[in-house]
């Protein structure tokens, strides 16, 4: 049976965004293991996708509500961009490991930011709330993170 974690959303994300719905996904039998022929085959198509669309990404009607949120607590939505904008602007996403390109096809796919965790690493539910500034970045540094 897999771990079951509850999804907290901090009062304050309401405040900026209204009407924000976070949505916890369980999906069983994804591996957290390399890049594979069918993780590649769900990022081409997500990626023809974005292609196919008759404007430019920052132009779909989610990813300008989402730069009104960014907007609404003060960063300045060119500066700043969800991962997904990141995503479809690159054209091509960036081959991580089969979690991650799972959940950033779905992410170009829909044209929503998501992101994944792997359950049995978890040690607690998952919060959405507003960052700080002083929270610790765990993996790569920021500045090396591939464009």
């Amino acid at each position: 049976m897999t771990k079951r974690f509850r999804l907290t959303v901090d009062p304050s994300i309401y405040q900026l965004a209204p009407t924000f719905a976070g949505v916890v996904v369980y999906v069983d039998g994804l591996h957290n293991g390399p890049s594979d022929d069918w993780s590649e085959a769900l990022l081409q198509r997500a990626e023809r996708l974005v292609e196919s669309l008759p404007y430019r990404p920052e132009h779909h009607p989610h990813m300008r509500a989402w730069a009104d949120v960014y907007r609404a607590f003060g960063a300045k939505p060119k500066s700043y961009r969800n991962g997904c904008l990141a995503l479809a602007r690159r054209g091509q996403a960036p081959r991580i490991n089969a979690l991650v390109d799972a959940y950033n096809a779905l992410a170009m796919k829909c044209m929503v930011p998501i992101g994944g965790e792997d359950w049995d690493c978890l040690t607690s539910d998952l919060v959405r709330t507003r960052a700080h500034g002083d929270e610790p970045f765990f993996g790569n540094e920021p500045d090396s993170l591939p464009e």
